[in-house]
């Protein structure tokens, strides 16, 4: 008995068992599902170049955009980061008579 219980409780409730592992290693199935066929490199090549026309690539303003967006917000962040560094540093300095 495992963290399941019982071996039955186990095929319910959708955990492997060796039984499963067999028959995914024979017949490449579980559960109604086929897992991945091999390919041989000439067929990965051309289901990759495939995927990669499907990807919509950004334009160049759209780009430059977003990059001036996170250059932005790196430098707000930034600055608040400062300030609440300075406010914590004066607070202390002033609690505690030391700089």
């Amino acid at each position: 008995m495992g963290s399941f219980g019982s071996e039955d409780q186990c095929a319910v409730q959708g955990a492997l068992n060796l039984w499963d592992l067999a028959r995914i290693w024979r017949y490449r199935k579980v559960n109604g599902y086929t897992l991945m066929a091999r390919t041989n490199p000439l067929q990965f090549l051309q289901q990759v170049r495939g995927e990669v026309a499907k990807v919509v690539w950004p334009s160049r303003q759209e780009v430059l955009l977003t990059t001036v967006m996170v250059l932005i917000m790196a430098a707000l962040t930034a600055t608040l980061f400062s300030l609440v560094d300075l406010a914590i540093r004066t607070g202390l300095a002033a609690l505690f008579g030391v700089f």
